[in-house]
């Protein structure tokens, strides 16, 4: 639909239906933002999203080529990627934003993105390494994991303060998969009677 404060247009923003989520889509460039936008976040009341909140968390993910440090991670299951072959205009083009002024950041995911930096790439061997590759491939056979695909994730479920399951929707029907209290059971899934649906969610399954 078209944007109001984007002068009337209307704005590609395709989403990855695919496991590995958008990250199975997009350029592969790993981006964690601003430490200052997290501190903000903190400061208008939400407590937990702090830099120094998230940036242990940001750590575990990574297994960054340049070394772990204060403020990156050595070894999580995510390859991050500084050294790969780039195309020589890439090079001309932070050469010529320091001539014109701009400081270089030699790593804008340590918290500050000002400056003129080299991308950071999610690649292993070459190719692009998503979260799916990360994190469910590896598991994908376990016996307490189930994949679902072909379905659209409407809302989380809520036991009190738990998350306990998800309310999906699979050949046009609404599903509940709850957890079962017991470990390592697999989940099962009840169908309603009636259902309105009132929103479609965006998070795929």
């Amino acid at each position: 639909m078209p944007q109001k404060g984007a002068h009337g247009r209307r704005l590609h923003l395709p989403r990855g239906k695919v496991l590995g989520g958008s990250h199975a889509l997009n350029a592969c460039i790993w981006v964690r933002g601003d430490s200052a936008d997290y501190d903000a976040w903190e400061e208008m009341g939400n407590s937990g999203w702090g830099w120094s909140d998230v940036l242990p968390f940001f750590k575990k993910i990574e297994n960054f080529d340049g070394g772990a440090s204060a403020t990156r991670g050595g070894d999580g299951p995510l390859d991050v990627r500084e050294n790969f072959r780039r195309n020589p205009l890439q090079e001309s083009m932070v050469e010529a934003a320091q001539q014109a002024g701009h400081t270089l950041n030699p790593d804008y995911n340590s918290g500050d993105v000002e400056g003129i930096s080299r991308m950071q790439l999610n690649l292993r061997d070459g190719e692009r390494f998503n979260v799916w590759h990360a994190y469910l491939r590896p598991v994908a056979d376990h016996k307490n994991l189930t994949l679902i695909t072909d379905a659209r994730v409407e809302k989380v479920l809520f036991d009190g303060n738990r998350a306990r399951g998800v309310l999906l929707h699979q050949e046009g029907s609404p599903k509940k998969y709850w957890q079962i209290p017991s470990f390592f059971q697999p989940v099962h899934w009840v169908a309603p009677k009636f259902f309105c649906v009132r929103a479609w969610g965006r998070v795929p399954s």
